[in-house]
């Protein structure tokens, strides 16, 4: 379990730098981060579902970055919570909300591929 919540929190700091990258526009730095994002969902996938699930709290974080990186993570599992989140956040301001209007069209069109 140790490693599952190390993973967790890593997840957590990789989405904050990639929204502090993303908003400074260094998208070198951002693309590191997505990077990042999906070697933590692997290596919890590889653990097991139980710690795959541990994203789910994460749509309730307080920093919408985590908020949207969980929900896009969660997709596969957790259709309804991931769609709810990502259309809250669509609704909100920034580059942010724009990805998640794009995620939500993408998975509406069937483009959306889960590592």
């Amino acid at each position: 379990m140790e490693q599952v919540q190390r993973l967790i929190e890593e997840f957590i700091t990789a989405c904050m730098r990639l929204q502090e990258s993303e908003e400074a526009g260094d998208y070198k730095t951002t693309n590191l981060q997505y990077d990042k994002l999906k070697k933590i969902r692997a290596n919890l996938r590889t653990i097991g579902k139980h710690a795959f699930e541990e994203i789910i709290p994460l749509i309730s974080n307080e920093n919408i970055y985590v908020r949207y990186n969980a929900a896009f993570s969660i997709i596969p599992i957790e259709p309804e919570k991931a769609r709810n989140t990502l259309n809250e956040i669509a609704n909100s301001r920034g580059i942010i909300a724009f990805t998640s209007k794009m995620t939500l069209q993408e998975w509406d069109n069937g483009n959306l591929k889960f590592d």
